[in-house]
């Protein structure tokens, strides 16, 4: 329950007061006994106080209720009266708007229908009564008020069907037959939209599954409805088809656009997306700007910030068509092809095609900008009217196109953050992500149907290759749907080996290549050079440092570089100040670095970016395990910038914040030529790694460490890489394991005539026989480990052999 007097919000903190004004409203202008009132707020068993404390809450109601001075509240012989209209109870509001989208509907006037059993749903907020404690109410009230919502929605479902909009429906009609399993008839409208999406064994599907569950739960067949549809569909009847509009209707609807266009009452909304899939938080965050306006005298605006291809425009398309009955004076939008191929749209355009919608003719068009911006704000003054602002630029393109009037809405989508709007104009961003891994499945189903739980690990698998970006999952759908007898491992074979090249959509705007470059384009050309660069980092995120060493900026333009790429969503903000992104763009950006930058450019970017990994890898372990100074490799001098690090607590959280990417540079440097760089920072990391018990992460580091070293012929880098090994097998209980990688180790260093080596081989490798039980070895590797110490320091007698026995 929500209360409002005016634009002010009432909050109501007692239970029983919410209670009282809820069963007066639920039976809004007509009179309620006192009897009745106080079962409601106190149960058959009220205690004798309570006819004289209802009085006191009555009292108390009207006086925080009460509109230009009069009461809401009356009293009437025997009890109490509420007086109101459908537009202050949204109860009356959805009752009226039922009524006329029944009306349109007996009439043929689909379109109409469904806007108005649209515009009710808006009206929902959640459970009926979820805030108001009492069980007289919910048990009468509740089972009234969900029957209508879902008789509203299954006729809702029945103009979307009328007017061939099956395929938009197909998720929501799962969801409620999900909900509500035993309504046979959304079952029906569920197999109706399937069948019409050309889904035909999904359409038999929902069919033995309703009848699987009604035989469980009721011990009964299907209707005879379902029944017959089953066999249509079965059948493939034309009668199943889409019926063309009726005359009546198509003259009804022609009279409405004519009136509406002598009103001024725009309806430029775009088609919403088939099969939108997910964005429940979104779409509920959206609907709370409806709401949730604390400064009813601003103009509420939404900026939705994304990358390519994530879906902002159906996002705001698809909630811009669900809260158009909120908007009953018009719906304007406009595509400012901000990051489009073609040239931007300018404000002076965007207001002049505005200003025609809203009844202006072309010859009282004012020419100056800001003559236009006053005209449009008075056309929209007094108004309620929605303004979806898509694909825009920045704030200088947005901003004369803003409504001034605190009633109407505007929803911006832009890949840009748009950061300067919400600063100064108050606007609201929300920013998309890619599709939760379930809803991306769930797309990927409905586009292509029952394949997808044929075989549910390779959806899986195509959903991630996609990056769970709708655009590329769209796709991907539909190279699958052009290959219907082919499996989908097949599909994702082929994606693996190219993907950029397989999600060529066919056409420019779905080909991420084109997509992606309209970013880019806007951006200055160093920008765009540092993001080919960036793109070149083997890990999953990267630091200003790690930026400034692969593009050889100084750390301040390598922050600026990053911020504007975040803002052209062409980078992702990651915690504690990094940026990554997903791998279509990652692809991208290396394409981009083979053709900006030649091949001895690229090398030199990565043998920065590897320096400083090494250096800075150096220098925080210098600082955490200052005893082991000398074991680490020396650092070569280095242009980048290393962190400032002097702390023992600060260097482990950038060991801890930097270990994959540490991880994947040794993977990296093993196997694309930079072996040195493999070994030293593998070598660097072993306190750390084997202190932290990282053992993973060091499993796969050494294995990379040893793999370049055998590649370089060096004996001590391998011994290194083993000996690192050998630590792994002593934490995880491997004992026999480290043994034979601690004697590998030995034997490498006793080759190299690395005699500090064979000193640490053989005390690790005496540990590691002791706790085998072999004391004789484990006693001689000590003995001559003693030794050692003695020779090195003389620099003479060679190490002895060490006994197997």
């Amino acid at each position: 329950m929500t209360v409002t007097v005016g634009d002010i919000a009432v909050g109501l903190a007692r239970a029983k007061e919410r209670i009282l004004l809820a069963a007066l409203l639920l039976n809004a202008n007509q009179a309620v006994p006192i009897s009745e009132l106080t079962e409601a707020v106190w149960g058959i068993d009220a205690p004798r106080s309570a006819v004289g404390t209802l009085r006191d809450y009555v009292k108390e109601l009207r006086k925080r209720i009460a509109l230009r001075q009069e009461s809401q509240i009356v009293t009437v012989p025997g009890g109490y009266l509420i007086r109101v209209d459908s537009a202050d109870l949204d109860v009356l509001a959805f009752e009226e708007l039922e009524s006329q989208a029944r009306q349109a509907a007996a009439e043929g006037a689909w379109a109409l229908a469904t806007d108005r059993w649209t515009a009710g749903e808006a009206l929902w907020r959640g459970q009926p009564l979820a805030d108001v404690p009492s069980e007289l109410l919910t048990s009468r009230e509740v089972p009234r008020l969900t029957e209508m919502r879902v008789q509203a929605l299954e006729s809702r479902f029945t103009a979307d069907l009328r007017l061939g909009r099956h395929a938009e429906i197909i998720a929501d009609l799962r969801r409620l037959a999900a909900t509500y399993p035993l309504r046979e008839r959304l079952h029906a409208q569920l197999m109706l939209a399937l069948y019409r999406d050309g889904q035909q064994a999904a359409a038999q599907a929902v069919f033995h599954e309703a009848r699987t569950l009604l035989i469980d739960e009721l011990g009964t067949e299907p209707g005879p409805e379902l029944r017959q549809l089953h066999q249509q569909v079965l059948a493939s009847d034309p009668a199943l088809d889409l019926p063309p509009l009726a005359p009546r209707a198509a003259t009804t609807l022609a009279r409405a656009d004519q009136q509406q266009g002598i009103a001024g009452v725009p309806r430029q909304l775009p088609a919403a997306v088939s099969h939108f899939i997910g964005r429940t938080a979104e779409l509920a965050a959206l609907n709370g700007l409806l709401t949730d306006a604390t400064e009813p005298a601003a103009v509420v605006i939404s900026a939705l910030a994304g990358t390519a291809g994530v879906g902002k425009t159906a996002v705001a398309v698809h909630w811009a068509r669900r809260v158009a009955g909120q908007f009953p004076d018009g719906q304007l939008y406009v595509n400012l092809r901000g990051y489009d191929l073609a040239e931007p749209v300018e404000a002076t355009e965007a207001l002049a095609g505005f200003l025609r919608a809203l009844g202006v003719s072309g010859t009282d068009i004012p020419d100056d900008l800001e003559e236009r911006a006053r005209l449009y704000r008075s056309r929209l003054a007094g108004r309620r009217i929605l303004v979806l602002l898509d694909n825009a630029r920045d704030g200088e393109q947005i901003r004369p196109l803003l409504p001034g009037d605190p009633d109407c809405l505007a929803i911006i989508t832009s890949r840009d953050a748009l950061a300067g709007l919400v600063a100064t104009d108050g606007a609201i961003r929300l920013d998309l992500d890619v599709l939760p891994l379930a809803d991306a499945v769930a797309l990927l189903r409905s586009l292509i149907g029952r394949r997808v739980d044929e075989d549910p690990d390779a959806a899986t698998d195509l959903a991630m290759l996609c990056a769970r970006l709708p655009l590329a999952l769209r796709i991907g759908a539909e190279l699958a749907a052009a290959r219907p007898t082919a499996p989908l491992a097949g599909l994702l074979a082929e994606l693996r080996e190219s993907r950029l090249d397989s999600l060529d959509g066919g056409e420019e705007r779905a080909d991420f290549r084109a997509v992606f470059s309209w970013s880019l384009r806007q951006l200055p050309g160093e920008i765009a050079a540092a993001f080919a660069l960036i793109g070149l980092h083997p890990g999953e995120n990267l630091d200003a440092h790690a930026a400034a060493a692969l593009t050889g900026m100084p750390i301040r333009l390598a922050r600026r570089a990053l911020t504007r790429l975040h803002r052209a969503s062409l980078l992702q903000q990651a915690p504690n100040g990094r940026y990554g992104t997903h791998d279509l763009l990652r692809a991208y950006a290396r394409e981009q670095a083979t053709e900006r930058h030649p091949a001895g450019e690229r090398e030199q970017a990565l043998t920065r970016l590897f320096d400083y990994y090494l250096a800075a890898a150096a220098a925080t372990t210098d600082v955490a395990f200052p005893a082991e100074t000398n074991l680490r490799a020396d650092a070569r001098p280095l242009a980048a910038a290393l962190p400032e690090i002097s702390a023992e607590a600060d260097a482990r959280a950038w060991l801890d914040r930097e270990r994959a990417n540490l991880v994947a540079v040794v993977a990296y440097c093993a196997r694309h030529g930079w072996p040195r760089h493999a070994s030293s920072v593998a070598r660097t990391l072993f306190r750390y790694l084997m202190n932290g018990n990282h053992l993973s992460q060091a499993r796969a580091i050494y294995s990379h460490a040893l793999q370049a070293a055998s590649a370089l012929g060096d004996l001590s880098g391998q011994a290194e890489a083993l000996n690192g090994l050998g630590g792994i097998g002593i934490k995880t209980g491997r004992s026999r394991e480290a043994a034979g990688h601690y004697h590998d180790a030995l034997d490498l260093y006793r080759r190299s005539g690395d005699q500090p080596g064979q000193a640490r081989a053989l005390r690790n490798l005496g540990a590691t026989e002791g706790q085998l039980h072999r004391y004789q070895s484990s006693a001689s590797c000590y003995r001559t480990t003693a030794c050692t110490r003695r020779w090195h320091s003389n620099d003479s007698a060679p190490l002895a052999s060490v006994s197997d026995d």
